[in-house]
């Protein structure tokens, strides 16, 4: 069973995180370091085993802070999405877009990976989504992780494009396109709604139609 980090309170675990990028870079961070900061609470005493876990420091008492560290000051959401990936690269393997799930989806993975009661697991899961709200996916791994991801597809906001176009002479009609697929092949589902008066003639509904078939949609 893995040994991942748990977090109790969220905004304090990123509070540390967003210092790092502001502070030299020490010989060495342990406990002792994470004080100076002004995290001095018992419960601020997980923040180290969980930057050591996502690479920013050394897994080793007395660690130095890796190449990792001195990214967060260049490209703090790219650095810490690429220490994300790597300490939490099971989690990664299970769920590729496991940056876009659900806190009950990474529950439920924790749970069957760790021996953590519900508290635990709770913490389990601040800690990911603590990283994974600061961090920023580089294009490619956006990508990956939409194609490989087994979500319902109207769940996969990046890979749809949506369209809207209004009916001839304002009769309300409205036209719904959906362009999505891997690889980029269009798969194309349409959602067709008419809004019309009550009283609409028929020539209205000729109209609508005549233009459907016009762009091809009939």
């Amino acid at each position: 069973m893995s040994n991942y980090p748990q977090i109790h309170v969220i905004a304090k675990y990123q509070e540390f995180l967003k210092k790092l990028t502001g502070v030299g870079k020490p010989d060495s961070v342990d406990l002792s370091y994470v004080k100076k900061l002004g995290f001095k609470s018992s419960y601020d005493e997980k923040i180290l085993p969980a930057i050591k876990f996502i690479g920013l420091v050394e897994d080793k008492r007395g660690g130095a802070p890796t190449e990792l560290w001195g990214d967060l000051r260049t490209n703090m959401g790219q650095a810490l999405f690429s220490g994300l990936k790597s300490g939490y690269r099971d989690l990664f393997a299970f769920y590729p877009d496991a940056h876009l799930r659900d806190e009950e989806a990474l529950a439920n993975f924790f749970r069957g990976n760790s021996d953590a009661d519900s508290e635990g697991v709770s913490r389990m899961v601040n800690a990911f989504i603590a990283v994974r709200d600061l961090s920023e996916p580089d294009e490619v791994s956006e990508q990956e992780a939409v194609e490989n991801s087994n979500l319902p597809r109207n769940d996969k906001s990046q890979a749809n494009s949506d369209k809207s176009q209004e009916g001839p002479d304002g009769s309300g009609a409205i036209v719904h396109s959906v362009a999505s697929g891997p690889n980029g092949k269009g798969t194309v589902n349409l959602n067709i709604q008419l809004q019309l008066p009550s009283d609409a003639s028929g020539e209205i509904y000729d109209k609508f139609f005549a233009a459907m078939k016009k762009h091809g949609l009939i």
